[in-house]
């Protein structure tokens, strides 16, 4: 094999993991903390990371976009109270080949305590909206097959 397919090779995979290395670290603090008055046993954090930005929480208007960088790729997490949410999203993710964008877009989800949450954006049979993932808050994301299958709760649909 010569060098040039050597480096073409590597670069493919590298832009096929780069974009998950990012869930090998974990957050101890979140960077966003919506109430400081809840106790933070009672919260769940979530992230933006590669899906979009936040602007409506519970009809509160936020603007909350992760924004890492290639240098720093450890998601930014936001600190809300556990519970029923309505988030409104502006869409604009790449997964797996296909792109998603919307704007104004709306999921309702239930956040349990002392779990931390990452989307990814999909579709099932008939709809689009968010496969949800929940970890133990102080567990590490690795997106092996194995701890997907685990965290995955479910899919909520945009309304």
């Amino acid at each position: 094999m010569n060098m040039k397919y050597s480096v073409r090779i590597f670069v493919l995979i590298s832009a096929m993991v780069l974009p998950f290395g990012f869930f090998t670290g974990c957050a101890a603090n979140p960077s966003v903390v919506f109430d400081d008055s809840i106790p933070q046993e009672q919260t769940a954090w979530i992230t933006t990371f590669d899906v979009g930005t936040i602007i409506t929480y519970n009809g509160i208007s936020v603007n909350w976009k992760d924004s890492h960088t290639l240098v720093s790729l450890t998601p930014k997490f936001i600190q809300i109270p556990a519970g029923d949410a309505l988030l409104e999203w502006n869409i604009d993710s790449w997964d797996a080949g296909l792109s998603y964008r919307g704007k104004n877009l709306l999921v309702k989800i239930t956040f349990e305590p002392q779990k931390k949450y990452f989307f990814r954006v999909g579709e099932d049979e008939t709809r689009s909206g968010l496969w949800v993932y929940a970890l133990d808050r102080d567990e590490k994301f690795t997106l092996t097959n194995k701890q997907l299958k685990r965290s995955y709760i479910g899919f909520s649909p945009f309304i």
